[in-house]
């Protein structure tokens, strides 16, 4: 069916949140979907999580940020699962490596290496 003048289209065609089909539908939208597999699913993700970071990078309240790191920490979860892992594989790795080198917390700029 083609589309009339009267009904615009919003172009996205980006990977989203599982129900947010069924948040359009419930406002009187119509939602064209297909489910990525495999390669695509794969590209997708990672197209989803520069995405995201890019949001987070020019987020400009606390809120907004708070917001962003979430929906990073739910792409991240996706990706362990293509990957083939999970996140508490991924957390206690984190944890270790913090352990023996640290976080980011105190702005440790390298600039370089003198040899003696």
């Amino acid at each position: 069916m083609k589309n009339p003048e009267r009904y615009p289209i919003d172009e996205y065609n980006k990977l989203v949140r599982d129900k947010i089909p069924k948040i359009i539908e419930s406002q009187g939208g119509i939602p064209v979907i297909h489910i990525a597999y495999g390669e695509e699913y794969i590209r997708r993700v990672r197209e989803k999580l520069k995405e995201e970071v890019d949001e987070l990078l020019h987020a400009e309240t606390r809120e907004k940020a708070e917001e962003e790191m979430g929906d990073i920490i739910e792409v991240l979860h996706a990706y362990a699962q293509i990957s083939g892992t999970e996140m508490k594989i991924v957390e206690s790795r984190r944890q270790a490596k913090h352990t023996t080198k640290g976080g980011f917390a105190t702005g440790v700029v390298l600039e370089r290496v003198e040899k003696p």
